[in-house]
């Protein structure tokens, strides 16, 4: 077990007292890291990688210059051990640490939109669907019973097809809820028409159309992270992006609208998951080719008073994120 002393060094607040009704000076000791761009690394034929394959075509390869190790290990829900000096800590409580979650989750769902729709592959049998309400709809857990209510009636007019699907809640900037879908069908063509769609919906007005270009998992988790602003609205600092309609979004500004907690997107059983595994670098190459993208980040360590003024700016690691795609095998349908 592991005990408190009386020089204990905590990191939250300037003062704390121990059961005894002893007082603790804390202060903030913990070595700064950053994360910054770093120039493009050559990965080694023989070096292992991380390799996410998302369906057939796509993959992602990530490849860490040092392994990471456990830098600490929780005890409860309010401290934490640093495992190299021993030392005590509690969690600092921030609630940014939400949306840093929602980008993760994020990226899971860029990887399986591309894993399951593929554009070249399901240039015919899938659609991009947007279920709107008449009303200003706030209630979250309204918006997924209907959902579900629209799947069953969707099943039972198309009951030719087997579906596949990833609905996307999104909320908007004045607290109502709208649904994105992508549907696909097993069957080489899937038409549905828009009027027929709002009928089966039921509750406002609906929105069908393609999916297009050559990467719509980064296309779409970028389009449900987006907010739509006025250009009145734009800020110093901030990052905005004009879809196809000319209409004006600041990236990332939707994140904050998420209740805590929610489970924001929801998939069909069928829907295929992708693979992680451990690779040899050169196997990847020869398999997808060369990668259509590549990102690497350093990890940096600031100096502070614990550490040697010599480690100021020192790279702990160099991480590459690299992006492949087969070019097209699959022949349209007649």
């Amino acid at each position: 077990m592991i005990e408190l002393s009386r020089n204990k060094q905590y990191t939250e607040c300037p003062k704390e007292r121990s059961p005894k009704g002893e007082l603790f000076v804390i202060h903030d000791n913990t070595p700064k890291r950053k994360v910054q761009v770093a120039e493009n690394i050559k990965i080694g034929e023989g070096d292992i990688v991380n390799l996410t394959r998302l369906g057939k075509r796509h993959a992602e390869v990530v490849y860490m210059t040092n392994e990471p190790y456990p830098g600490i290990r929780k005890l409860n829900s309010e401290e934490y051990v640093v495992i190299k000096s021993g030392e005590v800590r509690r969690f600092k409580k921030n609630d940014g640490k939400t949306v840093e979650h929602l980008k993760k989750v994020f990226k899971n769902l860029e990887h399986l939109i591309k894993t399951n729709f593929d554009t070249e592959e399901n240039e015919h049998n899938a659609l991009f669907i947007t279920l709107t309400y008449a009303e200003n709809m706030k209630d979250a857990e309204k918006l997924y019973k209907d959902f579900n209510k629209f799947m069953k009636r969707l099943k039972h007019e198309y009951s030719d097809h087997e579906f596949q699907y990833i609905a996307v809640a999104e909320p908007q900037g004045r607290g109502a809820w709208h649904m994105h879908v992508l549907l696909k069908s097993d069957k080489p063509v899937l038409y549905i028409d828009n009027k027929k769609l709002s009928r089966i919906w039921r509750h406002g007005f609906t929105e069908t159309e393609r999916i297009k270009g050559k990467d719509p998992g980064k296309y779409f988790a970028a389009y449900f992270t987006s907010l739509e602003v006025e250009a009145k609205e734009s800020e110093h600092g901030a990052v905005y992006v004009t879809d196809s309609k000319g209409k004006k979004h600041k990236k990332g500004a939707r994140l904050n609208f998420y209740p805590k907690g929610m489970q924001f997107y929801r998939c069909s059983r069928n829907i295929i998951r992708p693979v992680k595994e451990l690779e040899v670098y050169g196997n990847v190459t020869h398999e997808y080719g060369k990668p259509v993208k590549a990102n690497t980040y350093a990890v940096i360590q600031e100096s502070s008073a614990e550490y040697d003024a010599d480690s100021k700016n020192e790279p702990l690691n160099t991480i590459q994120r690299e992006e492949f795609r087969k070019r097209q095998t699959i022949n349209p349908p007649d």
